[in-house]
């Protein structure tokens, strides 16, 4: 059964976005804009009842996307065992033997040097950037411990700009239209010299009107 994967980013954090999500893996690709240049970062999920299709593409994948990016950085639960390369291991997997071939062919050092799930490290970080990175083994959620992971590596952020918008679903149009109709519109016109003044006018008589009947609500 597989358990799904989501990234989320700060509403500040501008800089990241989707490159590719992996068909046939619980696998997706962002880019990280930093000031050191793009990082690839990906997110997986690896069963343990996967058969090892997940691992299929995972090399040719990895050469494919990292020609634009200054590093490459893959975490996730893969759930594979390797008593010589990931030392809190039950024993030589095939999967663990195969994940390490390719962490070598691609230059990704793993960086997690605790057990992440009960007396087992099943949750990995694999990076070529590891002089980037600060790896830290936190508290348990659930069945696994958290795997905290810093960049050092600064990124533009925006803060987000409030602004007031009208929530016409629930606006009274039936007394706006009431408004509008009784109104002396002649008086806002009489002065034929200052066509200026007459169209502040009608704007300001109009907005009183919206105001009163059509709520507003601010994002």
């Amino acid at each position: 059964s597989f358990g799904g994967i989501v990234v989320f980013a700060r509403a500040a954090l501008t800089d990241i976005a989707l490159v590719e999500y992996i068909s046939g893996a619980e696998r997706m690709w962002c880019v990280l804009h930093t000031n050191l240049g793009a990082l690839l970062i990906g997110n997986w999920y690896r069963p343990p009842d996967d058969d090892g299709i997940s691992m299929n593409g995972l090399l040719d994948e990895i050469e494919r996307l990292r020609g634009d990016y200054i590093g490459v950085i893959l975490l996730g639960d893969l759930n594979v065992h390797h008593k010589c390369w990931l030392r809190y291991s039950s024993r030589n997997s095939e999967l663990g033997e195969r994940l390490w071939d390719i962490c070598k062919d691609l230059g990704l050092k793993q960086l997690v040097s605790k057990p992440t799930r009960g007396e087992y490290l099943l949750d990995l970080v694999l990076t070529d950037v590891g002089d980037l990175c600060k790896v830290e083994v936190l508290p348990e959620i659930s069945d696994h411990r958290v795997v905290s992971l810093d960049i050092e590596v600064a990124v533009s952020q925006s803060e987000p700009v409030p602004r007031t918008v009208w929530v016409f679903q629930k606006a009274d149009w039936t007394q706006l239209r009431r408004d509008i109709s009784a109104m002396n519109w002649r008086t806002l016109f009489d002065d034929d010299d200052d066509p200026n003044g007459s169209v502040q006018r009608f704007c300001d008589s109009l907005q009183t009107s919206c105001d009163k009947y059509i709520p507003r609500k601010q994002m």
